[in-house]
């Protein structure tokens, strides 16, 4: 394989992966398959897998054939080009800097990040992680305490009957929701002043995750006092839940209220230091002018020796002019 089609080929594997792999910088998606219906569009029929998914690394190894490659390659571009502006801006940030690495022009010539979307994926989410998982494990100590351990999903004994620790949970489970939103909203505002209503919908799904991770943890712990004669009933479970899930939602629909303290904030920025921000942005596309853009425009059409000829004849006629 000749070091060109290696390059295509690292390339086209980044691109698909941050298209139909990753779900974030930071998250991946369980099965590395990708369904068979998502790569149409993106490789010719005669490269298409047989079966209703593939892996990722199957499906790039796959293509042996140079045509294939190039074309599966130049599909995706055409993919990218006519979907630009609804992929997510950590995943186009990514593909651009895929395009700087392997210096593919096709990439490079996609549309620059926003100087909003720049300041959105400068946020220290990473930090905010750190800051609210001491909180949490603060808060599931004090529930171990009371007799009920929510990470191994079991009730211990503890300084609380049964009867005594559910009532207690609506408020201590909604308050992990709660330092969830303050620790993500001071990692905004260290962003910038400005930064806080480009990632609104960022900080409100990252809530909801978390009330999902407590909901599903408190159901499993709840599901282990099921007995033989299957006391108390999954019918009876569910109920139980009711409550906390009202008090998230009201925690949730309250972000726009919220502020985090001074302390915080105060807290976030030592807590920031050196660290890297979560995702390495491209470097900003300096506009091109009209000679190069048509220049590149005549490579691709005839081809790098003409260019270089072309260069040639000009930079005599430009000597000439100046004798």
């Amino acid at each position: 394989m000749s070091r060109s089609d290696q390059q295509k080929r690292e390339l086209l594997e980044g691109i698909w992966q941050h298209l139909f792999v990753w779900q974030s910088e930071t998250i991946v998606r369980q099965s590395e398959k990708i369904p068979t219906l998502w790569l149409d569009g993106f490789v010719p029929q005669s490269a298409m897998p047989v079966g209703s998914d593939i892996d990722l690394g199957n499906l790039i190894a796959s293509l042996q054939d140079a045509h294939e490659l190039e074309c599966s390659l130049r599909m995706t571009i055409q993919q990218l080009s006519s979907n630009w502006q609804n992929i997510r801006p950590d995943a186009r940030a990514a593909i651009l800097k895929l395009g700087h690495k392997h210096n593919n022009n096709a990439v490079l010539n996609l549309p620059d990040l926003s100087p909003s979307e720049r300041r959105s994926l400068s946020v220290r989410w990473a930090v905010s992680d750190v800051m609210y998982r001491t909180h949490r494990n603060h808060v599931l100590s004090e529930l171990r305490d009371l007799g009920i351990d929510l990470e191994r999903e079991v009730f211990v004994a503890g300084a609380m009957s049964i009867g005594e620790i559910i009532p207690r949970l609506p408020e201590a489970l909604a308050s992990l929701v709660r330092a969830r939103i303050d620790w993500d909203l001071a990692a905004a505002l260290v962003a910038g002043d400005d930064v806080r209503p480009l990632v609104h919908l960022d900080i409100k799904d990252r809530a909801k995750e978390e009330m999902v991770w407590a909901l599903d943890r408190l159901r499993a712990t709840l599901h282990s006092l099921r007995r033989e004669d299957g006391v108390p009933s999954i019918a009876q479970i569910e109920p139980m839940l009711e409550p906390v899930r009202v008090a998230i939602d009201a925690v949730i629909a309250e972000i726009d209220q919220v502020q985090p303290t001074s302390d915080q904030l105060s807290s976030f920025r030592i807590h920031v230091g050196d660290s890297p921000t979560q995702i390495e942005l491209p470097p900003p596309t300096v506009p091109k002018s009209r000679m190069m853009m048509f220049l590149e425009r005549e490579r691709e059409r005839r081809g790098t020796l003409w260019l270089i000829i072309a260069a040639v004849v000009t930079l005599i006629l430009a000597v000439l002019q100046l004798l």
